[in-house]
């Protein structure tokens, strides 16, 4: 550093960084004081705060732009495909060895074509035509009792009950 005779600071022209102010060239470099005219002043590192963090965070940082371009699509999509052929591998072996355990009866039976299954029920289940009967009926039933008066429906049971209809 370099004083004047008050014993103050002298700061000479382009010290702060361009260096165009002073040319000193071999043992003149290593004078007193002219050393720390070239050593650069030390930056102070600047903290930054979270909120200065998170204002360039977007949705890419989270993921959400990861199906864009396509390539994780397929990649994905291939790693799926062998997860579900490992699965049903192993779902396979495990329906053999209760087949195994079982003596051999199954509760579902494999079909001519091909690996494919028919379901047995062990419920009666309606059909098409049970179903469309049941709700006409309901139609009926909700469009009588919007019209018909309380002393038809009370005579209207009355004569079902003699008849011994339900």
């Amino acid at each position: 550093k370099i004083e004047d005779g008050d014993g103050g600071l002298v700061r000479p022209l382009g010290v702060d960084g361009d260096r165009k102010g002073y040319k000193y060239f071999g043992a003149a470099k290593n004078l007193p004081g002219v050393k720390e005219l070239f050593e650069a002043p030390d930056k102070k590192a600047v903290r930054r705060t979270r909120h200065q963090l998170n204002l360039h965070i977007d949705s890419g940082y989270y993921g959400y732009r990861d199906e864009e371009d396509g390539v994780l699509v397929k990649i994905e999509a291939e790693a799926e495909e062998k997860m579900r052929e490992v699965e049903m591998a192993r779902w396979d072996a495990e329906q053999k060895l209760r087949e195994i355990e079982s003596g051999g009866a199954s509760s579902r039976k494999r079909g001519s074509k091909g690996g494919e299954q028919s379901f047995v029920a062990h419920v009666a289940l309606p059909d098409d035509t049970d179903i469309e009967k049941l709700v006409v009926e309901k139609k009926k039933r909700e469009l009588l009792s919007k019209y018909k008066s309380y002393e038809l429906i009370a005579q209207e049971a009355q004569s079902k009950k003699m008849m011994h209809k339900k």
